[in-house]
């Protein structure tokens, strides 16, 4: 549970620090000056990973590498999706705070799904768990206002059939939650946080190219990274054709 918890909210400082670089960027501030800004002001426990990211362009790191450096430390896809709007817009242009601002909201509607997600399955598992403990409290019950029922159920073949018969359905009916609720934890922990949609194997110690680095093995991210670089593209076209007609 510390688990889960530890992550969204790295997730939920993680959407404060994509606004609040499109913040800077939109102010005219350059990445590495906002990203300095951010690291002045950030929280535990993003503040770990802003910071060694800040401390490497004071190194004299490029900013590129530096930002995947950070993606790969952290290896979450969320990460991944704010470095490559990051890099983008540093590398090609564009509108960097547009969409950096883009990226918070997405990392927002994600934080809400999965939190919605988790609070509709501990209902449901709270019915199933009521659901179930209603016969052996219904057959404790009929067993002291009757003994004659208790004496049928624990003293005759007939009633330890029906014993043996009860508790297989009650194994079976909590067996199904169990599954489905790790499923579920198993899920969210994927959709949410550092740790998720990591990447298998080390990274590389070279920098991968641009275009490679765009790639994040969630295929929701890989869908919102390539819409993230065609409106940057649209975006340069038509500043380009805007500059053509005014001279």
């Amino acid at each position: 549970m510390s688990r889960r918890r530890e992550r969204a909210r790295y997730e939920r400082q993680l959407a404060h620090v994509a606004a609040e670089l499109a913040r800077a960027a939109r102010c005219g501030a350059s990445l590495p000056t906002a990203l300095a800004e951010v690291a002045a002001a950030a929280e535990r426990p993003v503040a770990v990973d802003v910071v060694a990211g800040y401390d490497a362009l004071q190194r004299g790191i490029a900013v590129d590498d530096a930002l995947v450096d950070w993606s790969a430390r952290a290896g979450s896809a969320s990460v991944d999706l704010v470095v490559t709007a990051a890099r983008l817009g540093h590398a090609e242009g564009g509108d960097l705070g547009a969409a950096l601002d883009a990226v918070a909201v997405s990392l927002l509607d994600r934080i809400e799904v999965a939190e919605e997600a988790h609070a509709l399955g501990a209902q449901a598992r709270t019915s199933t768990w009521a659901l179930l403990a209603l016969p052996p409290f219904g057959a404790a019950c009929f067993s002291l206002l009757d003994p004659s029922v208790g004496h049928t159920l624990f003293a005759t073949p007939v009633g330890w059939a029906c014993l043996s018969i009860g508790v297989t359905l009650e194994l079976m009916g909590a067996w199904r939650p169990w599954r489905h609720g790790r499923c579920c934890a198993s899920a969210a922990s994927t959709a949410v946080g550092p740790g998720g949609w990591a990447r298998s194997g080390r990274p590389s110690p070279r920098r991968p190219p641009l275009r490679a680095s765009v790639r994040p093995p969630g295929a929701a991210t890989h869908g919102a990274v390539r819409r993230l670089g065609a409106a940057l593209r649209r975006r340069r076209r038509s500043e380009a054709v805007a500059r053509a007609r005014g001279a």
